[in-house]
């Protein structure tokens, strides 16, 4: 794929900072995205459902399950403890 057509951009929160998800569904079809990749902490299903029960989900889950398009999670290795 060329470098041109690859591009990334931070979004502010539309609603306040759970909002985020809403403001990445907007600008993909604002935009004519064909795929979104992003980050995944690594929290685990057990702080994953911690954090849900005080109403602060994961972004990534919410939009694999609320994005009309492919999302890719990418997550990164676990840093080795000293």
């Amino acid at each position: 794929m060329p470098k041109e057509r690859i591009f990334f951009k931070a979004l502010e929160p539309e609603g306040g900072a759970s909002e985020i998800g809403l403001s990445i569904k907007h600008y993909a079809h604002a935009n004519g995205i064909d795929l979104v990749v992003m980050g995944s902490r690594g929290m685990g299903a057990f702080k994953r459902a911690m954090f849900s029960f005080l109403g602060l989900g994961s972004v990534s889950d919410w939009c694999v399950h609320n994005l009309e398009l492919p999302v890719v999670i990418v997550r990164g290795e676990t840093p080795k403890e000293p």
